[in-house]
């Protein structure tokens, strides 16, 4: 629900303030459900498939323009402008136990899809007085397989898992319409962990990981103003 009691803004297609509203009664209520649901069928003692649906909204929203945090980042709530992000993602899952469990062996798939994804528009001014005039919406998605390897028993154990997965967005105006590289996209993530018992008392464990950065946009050109390059 958002609250009345302050400034709201309606814009045009352009991103221009073509009314404000101020009235002390609730402006607009966003009602979402979340269903989840969970399956699990069991192919033998120790093998097994998996599938689950979920939905999550997010209300509270991070709007930046690189790919760490930044003292420019903003955080913003929900408004007449501003709607809640809403996700649903779908994974199907493959289960191994052997070796009386000692070893254990994981591979799912996922896709997810977004509504209501914000970013900002191309030659966005991040200090503007009213940031829903710098924003656009827009859908998204993101994919990927994740496979992982166990070792459960015995004085050495630890993991091995690796995530191949994609994560975009598209909205207009933004990239010609096309679909680009989220600020979470990251491709590939492989992550090593073992673990060693010395004695009952005493253990010793090293990690290892490796992930691909955040995709980035090179500039194609600069120009002068007033003294200034851009």
């Amino acid at each position: 629900m958002v609250l009345g009691g302050s400034d709201y803004y309606i814009l045009d297609a352009d991103r221009n303030i073509v009314d404000t509203i101020n009235q002390s009664k609730p402006l607009v209520n966003y009602v979402n459900i979340e269903p989840r649901v969970s399956l699990s069928y069991s192919l033998t003692e120790s093998r097994s498939l998996k599938f689950s649906y979920t939905r999550n909204t997010q209300n509270m929203h991070l709007i930046t323009n690189s790919v760490s945090g930044s003292p420019t980042d903003k955080w913003i709530m929900n408004s007449n402008e501003v709607k809640p992000e809403i996700g649903d993602q779908i994974s199907v899952g493959y289960f191994h136990n052997f070796n009386d469990n000692m070893y254990e062996f994981s591979a799912e798939s996922y896709y997810k899809i977004t509504q209501n994804q914000i970013d900002y528009k191309d030659n966005a001014n991040d200090q503007a007085p009213i940031i829903e005039t710098q924003l656009l919406y827009g859908k998204g998605r993101a994919y990927g397989l994740e496979l992982l390897l166990k070792k459960n028993k015995g004085r050495f154990t630890g993991w091995i898992g690796y995530t191949l997965s994609r994560s975009e967005r598209q909205i207009d105006s933004i990239n010609q319409n096309q679909r680009y590289a989220a600020r979470q996209d990251r491709t590939h993530d492989i992550s090593i962990v073992t673990m060693y018992d010395i004695t009952k008392r005493i253990n010793v464990s090293v990690v290892w990981v490796y992930e691909t950065g955040n995709a980035v946009t090179f500039q194609s050109g600069k120009y002068d103003i007033n003294g200034q390059t851009t």
